[in-house]
């Protein structure tokens, strides 16, 4: 069973079983998504690992649907996670999608964030995934770098090497589509300007689970 709430863009708000598995079938855009027990395998296997970083960058890939190009370039001014409404500022330089907007996300994912920042003391104007080289500098992570740490996150999990790290995404507009059943929603939890997209992925979500 769905269990569905009035749902704020942003955050997942759905409980699917994590057994259920997509049947195959051809659809207009290739998807490989992660399956949410996969996915909460990898988050288990990080953290027991001591993988800080890599749990960090994933835990909010699979909770926000951010492109990697979005998350590093996040910035600690770009957080409002005071008060009862948390956001993040979200700058799209994607080929096909340019805007700048609010970015509703949960309380746990503002609470990892928050510890993320705190921890490693990151200035405003710096991106929040950063890491301190030889000489104590900060600098931001590339988005090949983030690419590599999923590649060699889901080979310590013993998970199939075949996703990339676009499956997060995938997982999180399905899971959302899956609460949801509505384009719109679906189209501005993606910011995307186009909803042909979102509409492929509602139709997924009723054909693999229903």
């Amino acid at each position: 069973m769905l269990r569905v709430k009035s749902w704020p863009v942003g955050v997942i708000l759905v409980s699917p079983s994590s057994t259920c598995r997509p049947r195959a079938r051809s659809y207009g855009m290739k998807t490989n998504s992660l399956p949410l027990d996969e996915y909460h395998k990898l988050l288990n296997t990080l953290q027991s690992k001591g993988m800080e970083r890599e749990h960090f960058l994933i835990h909010v890939l699979g909770k926000t649907g951010l492109r990697v190009s979005e998350f590093i370039e996040l910035r600690v001014a770009n957080l409002s996670l005071d008060g009862a409404e948390k956001k993040i500022l979200v700058r799209t330089l994607h080929a096909r999608e340019k805007h700048v907007g609010w970015h509703k996300i949960s309380g746990e994912t503002a609470g990892v964030i928050e510890r993320w920042v705190l921890k490693y003391r990151i200035p405003p104007s710096t991106p929040i995934f950063s890491y301190k080289n030889k000489h104590g500098m900060l600098r931001p992570y590339t988005k090949r770098a983030a690419q590599s740490m999923f590649k060699k996150a889901l080979k310590v999990a013993g998970l199939s090497e075949s996703y990339s790290i676009k499956s997060l995404r995938q997982m999180y507009a399905i899971t959302v589509a899956r609460a949801t059943g509505d384009v719109k929603m679906v189209t501005q939890a993606l910011r995307d300007r186009d909803s042909r997209t979102a509409m492929e992925y509602v139709t997924m979500a009723k054909e693999f689970y229903e």
